[in-house]
């Protein structure tokens, strides 16, 4: 769904999730979110899925670097998928970038509130940070929807980090 707007150069549209409060340029920021770098490049959908594919085995072989400019590039790409969202949280998270794992998970919160996932992402990011307030909401956040899904990993993880702020 698109909301109608206006600004200098007429009507645009304004993608639904598109954050309030950016410039009037609404069609540049909505190109950009819907994929237009992706577009410009000629890639589909599907090869982006095989470049996730392939940043996953790397995280998983202990590549992070590569593994994170391969998200990151997803995520220019196609900055409203989840997916490529929660791999970079997640390589941020093993190498110690709290601040950007914070602001990643902010955008996954915005494209699926009611996933627990990127509230777990930001209350571990604030945690390590020692925004413990912070860090204590999301992560109550996130055992709440992780139980709704009967996320039986998840619920334990998120407990765990419970405890240690119990414990500080």
């Amino acid at each position: 769904m698109t909301i109608q707007t206006t600004g200098d150069t007429g009507p645009q549209h304004r993608p639904e999730g598109l954050p309030e409060g950016l410039p009037e340029r609404l069609d540049v920021l909505t190109q950009f979110w819907e994929g237009g770098v992706r577009t410009e490049l000629g890639l589909e959908e599907n090869d982006l899925e095989a470049v996730l594919g392939v940043a996953n085995m790397k995280l998983k072989a202990g590549d992070q670097a590569t593994a994170q400019r391969m998200y990151l590039a997803l995520v220019l790409c196609d900055p409203g998928n989840f997916k490529f969202q929660q791999g970079l949280a997640n390589v941020c998270l093993k190498t110690g970038e709290f601040d950007a794992v914070v602001q990643t998970a902010s955008v996954m919160v915005m494209l699926k509130p009611d996933d627990p996932t990127g509230y777990y992402f930001s209350g571990a990011a604030c945690l390590a940070l020692g925004h413990l307030a912070e860090a204590r909401e999301d992560i109550t956040d996130a055992l709440a929807f992780a139980q709704q899904k009967q996320d039986a990993v998840l619920v334990g993880e998120c407990r765990r980090l419970l405890l240690q702020l119990d414990a500080q």
